[in-house]
């Protein structure tokens, strides 16, 4: 899809991921716990991560600090590293998943969407 929004043209996708790690961060799963869907979050490069260079986490944002919970897949990632360090994506909880009877973690669907300048061709 794109958008022409005042001159200024965007090619704009959305599409739906999981967290993951979240059982491996202190506190993620009570996080995970407290989400609505709907609620807002945000990614942010996790530049020192020893496992993955293109490691994205997700964030929990209030007005005094942001917690990393949980971290997009690693194959979504590796595509998504410079959109997220150009602050083009944004994210919402889809869907709560697990913590139900016989399923002890939480989780959750999120849906991303990016918003890219389109460059124009000079002839």
């Amino acid at each position: 899809m794109v958008n022409e929004t005042q001159d200024k043209k965007e090619e704009v996708f959305t599409f739906f991921s999981k967290c993951v790690g979240s059982t491996f961060t202190e506190g993620g799963q009570d996080i995970l716990k407290a989400l609505e869907v709907g609620q807002v979050l945000h990614l942010k490069h996790d530049v020192g991560n020893q496992y993955d260079s293109n490691a994205v986490g997700i964030h929990l944002k209030s007005e005094m600090n942001s917690t990393r919970f949980a971290y997009i897949p690693k194959e979504t990632a590796a595509k998504l590293i410079s959109d997220v360090q150009a602050n083009q994506v944004s994210c919402k909880v889809a869907e709560l998943t697990g913590n139900t009877e016989g399923k002890s973690n939480a989780g959750a669907n999120i849906e991303l969407t990016v918003t890219r300048p389109i460059k124009e061709v000079r002839q």
